[in-house]
């Protein structure tokens, strides 16, 4: 409402505006947050793979002398264990050992919420020793 001769903004145009700005300001913040924690939960994830892919190394270098089972925590929290399980049937009787390694490995993203977890397999093949 604005007299003749007056130029500006009215105090309801001001507030209009105002709460316009405030709506954006919190769409534009819950898009931000939202980012932010999908890049702490793939971080949480790449984390965790690679502990899974080190243990399945650390596996096929200790070869089938090693133990059958192995757990562990690494230094990020992240909760492991490889377990070597012999191949029978067909393979026995051949001169190649084989074995099925899996390494299942769980983690928290944040304290407090559900745990996740995921399991890597592969196979070893050695020659038996006659």
């Amino acid at each position: 409402m604005t007299h003749s001769g007056e130029q500006g903004f009215t105090i309801l145009e001001a507030l209009v505006a105002l709460v316009l700005m405030a709506v954006a300001a919190a769409s534009f913040y819950r898009a931000v947050d939202f980012g932010a924690r999908g890049t702490r939960l793939a971080d949480h994830e790449v984390r965790a793979l690679t502990v899974a892919r080190n243990e399945l190394i650390a596996a096929a270098q200790r070869g089938m002398d090693g133990p059958s089972r192995l757990s562990g925590v690494s230094k990020d929290g992240i909760a492991w264990t490889a377990i070597r399980t012999p191949l029978a049937g067909k393979l026995s009787a051949t001169s190649v050992y084989a074995a099925q390694v899996d390494v299942q490995i769980e983690w928290r993203d944040v304290p407090g919420q559900p745990v996740r977890s995921l399991t890597l397999t592969t196979l070893l093949a050695e020659p038996r020793m006659p």
